[in-house]
């Protein structure tokens, strides 16, 4: 009688380690699954607070491409001291011809926010608080891309929307809508 409950409880404890492998393997592939989602099939805004974007710092043409969320434009990244901290370099390759380029780079928000910005060419502005909203201009050499905004959402506000126009063309454009995350438009 023993052995038969025995071989029964061995047969169950398998069962259940058995379901439970099978959930942990369907959670899995469902959260890869969200993490990797196509720009042409994802909605608006994702779970993240992560609203569309653009980016065409390479061709300067009017038209632009769709940025993935899990790109360089919103991230919950950074710090107080160096809100690009944890982002790639964007000036470690370069697209274009090393020319003189008007750029306007602006954050728009309901509330106030962290500001950091800087350019190819080594100028950087420190970390800021900015109320509401911040425009920036300045003339850069060098190819592309020529500079990078970001912009934190703070506890005042519910979003940040940065914008970076480059001769008189947006390339790039994102928005956070969480306290905490951070928007980075880089042309």
């Amino acid at each position: 009688m023993k052995r038969r409950t025995r071989s029964a409880l061995k047969q169950r404890a398998a069962i259940a380690i058995g379901v439970v492998a099978s959930l942990i393997a369907v959670v899995s592939v469902v959260m890869i699954l969200r993490g990797d989602s196509d720009p042409a099939t994802a909605s608006d805004t994702n779970s993240d607070g992560v609203s569309g974007g653009t980016s065409d710092y390479g061709s300067g043409s009017s038209s632009a491409d769709d940025e993935k969320s899990s790109g360089s434009g919103v991230k919950k990244v950074g710090s107080k001291d160096d809100p690009f901290a944890a982002l790639p370099d964007p000036y470690a390759s370069s697209h274009g011809t090393n020319k003189l380029y008007n750029v306007v780079m602006t954050l728009t928000s309901d509330g106030a926010i962290n500001e950091g910005h800087d350019y190819r060419d080594g100028k950087r502005a420190g970390t800021q608080v900015a109320n509401k909203s911040i425009t920036i201009t300045r003339t850069v050499r060098g190819p592309l891309p020529v500079g990078r905004i970001g912009g934190q959402v703070l506890s005042t506000a519910t979003y940040v929307t940065c914008t970076v126009t480059i001769d008189g063309t947006v390339v790039s454009r994102r928005t956070a809508h969480k306290p905490g995350y951070v928007a980075v438009c880089v042309g």
